[in-house]
């Protein structure tokens, strides 16, 4: 909070803007405070693997690796969960707490660090997006030069 004013609060974000806020608004709709009972916050990071990783296998990694993150708080204990199913994708969602609520971000960076090198590590492949190309309409010798093939010689060489 920046400042408390008759009609209107000023408060600065995180990113340094600064956001006026009607007190009938403060009083209408809920306010969150995120270090009002205590210094540390959850924060959640969004992994997803390949079909062929084994879905129990992903989960304790993933949890073991954020039990090593230095900036990751003990208790409550780092967690893991099935999120989905998606095309191409098991989807899974981190969930650990920080043990200073500065850190938050620099603890999900370390989490994805340790995340990407420890699944690299492991075998676990994370999908890349892919693209179906539809080619309709080519010649033969226009579709084989573009597949990087060889174009058959024209008739009568």
């Amino acid at each position: 909070m920046r400042e408390i004013g008759l009609r209107a609060t000023i408060v600065t974000t995180f990113e340094g803007a600064d956001v006026v806020v009607p007190n009938g608004m403060l009083l209408a709709d809920k306010m969150v405070n995120w270090t009002l009972n205590g210094t540390r916050r959850r924060f959640d990071l969004n992994i997803s693997t390949h079909y062929s990783a084994d879905p129990q296998r992903t989960m304790d990694l993933l949890v073991e690796i954020a039990r090593s993150c230095t900036q990751v708080a003990a208790t409550p204990s780092p967690a893991c969960i099935m999120t989905g199913l998606g095309p191409g994708e098991l989807q899974f969602n981190v969930r650990a707490w920080t043990k200073d609520f500065g850190d938050w971000v620099a603890a999900r960076t370390e989490l994805a660090m340790k995340i990407r090198d420890g699944l690299a590590k492991a075998g676990i492949e994370v999908p890349r997006p892919q693209r179906e190309l539809v080619v309709r309409g080519l010649a033969p010798q226009d579709l084989a030069r573009a597949a990087g093939g060889e174009s058959p010689a024209p008739a009568g060489s």
